[in-house]
């Protein structure tokens, strides 16, 4: 029973965990209280005791419960109890712990592999099946398992650990625009290339995981050099927005613009502006009829009102590098 319902959850979070490094391990890190959570109520709870190089615990979880989501995030509908308890076998085997469930129906004993990935948090997977690991966090000593809760859908609480890379890689593509009188696109062109192709490496291993860490994958590829560059921007941006990042609507609504642009499609919301040589600031092409003001700002984007001003700004902005650009000449 406890298999196929952790089975369930594996399932429906695949490609959602990323890869973590490794605390040391086990140890007596391991020991202790471990809980699943849905809406701030708990619906699962492991237990580890040591003694010596011998583990032992149990299960606590509740009997009934149905689970449906994706990877971006998971829904526990109807849980209800009794609170029923399961013995555990657990032995160590390397940096792990292989957990055994054992069955009094004469059914296959149900085996497991437990990691920490933090002092707070340790991954479960089961044994023999392809499927990512799923996070439980440390529970206090008080915690129990809820018997009783309101009825409908409540979100299984999760936690995303950024990528430092991710971060670093974001990093270095905002510092190589913070003058744009003084960008080298010859040579930022090419360290562009770089960062995406080592943002896509991340991306492929599952290394990404928070919504930050999407949020600014997404920036990354949306200064690309082609529509997939920008296609995928925009769907790294939803992934953000569905990992607790809203900020990133801006950025979904921005690399849509430039993907539409790049294909020959006047942009809809009017987050693109160009300045070619000896002319004006323009948004062009700009459908300004299909999306309307109230959907741009609930995405972050200006009204198209805000953004008159702030064209006719490029455009003194723009006036004023030629002016100085025309004096170093002379």
């Amino acid at each position: 029973m406890i298999a196929t319902i952790i089975r369930v959850l594996l399932i429906l979070l695949a490609a959602a965990m990323p890869h973590s490094p490794l605390l040391a391990a086990p140890s007596t890190e391991l020991e202790g209280r471990w809980a699943m959570r849905a809406g701030g109520r708990t619906f699962l709870i492991i237990e580890l005791v040591r003694e010596g190089r011998a583990w032992s615990g149990r299960w606590l979880r509740l009997k009934h419960f149905s689970l449906s989501g994706g990877s971006s995030g998971l829904l526990l509908s109807d849980p209800s109890g009794p609170v029923i308890e399961e013995q555990i076998i657990a032995v160590e085997a390397g940096d792990t712990l292989q957990l055994t469930v054992p069955q009094d129906s004469g059914e296959s004993a149900d085996e497991f592999i437990l990691r920490l990935i933090a002092p707070d948090a340790i991954t479960l997977s089961i044994i023999g099946a392809p499927l990512p690991p799923y996070p439980l966090y440390r529970a206090g000593p008080e915690e129990i398992v809820a018997f009783e809760w309101p009825r409908g859908a409540h979100a299984v609480d999760q936690r995303w650990t950024s990528n430092a890379e991710i971060a670093e890689l974001y990093a270095a593509d905002q510092a190589a625009r913070r003058d744009p009188v003084l960008i080298d696109w010859a040579v930022v062109s090419v360290e562009d290339r770089r960062r995406r192709a080592r943002v896509r490496e991340l991306l492929d291993a599952g290394e990404l995981a928070s919504g930050e860490d999407f949020r600014q994958a997404a920036f990354i590829f949306q200064h690309g050099a082609s529509p997939d560059d920008y296609l995928l921007a925009h769907s790294l941006a939803v992934v953000a927005v569905a990992r607790g990042r809203p900020d990133a609507t801006w950025i979904a609504a921005a690399a849509l613009d430039r993907y539409l642009q790049a294909i020959e499609r006047p942009q809809i919301f009017g987050t693109q502006f160009r300045s070619p040589p000896g002319a004006m600031t323009t948004q062009e092409p700009y459908d300004r009829s299909l999306v309307p003001d109230a959907l741009r700002q609930a995405l972050g984007v200006p009204a198209q009102a805000e953004q008159d001003a702030q064209r006719v700004e490029f455009e003194t902005q723009q006036r004023e590098r030629q002016r100085l650009q025309h004096g170093q000449r002379q």
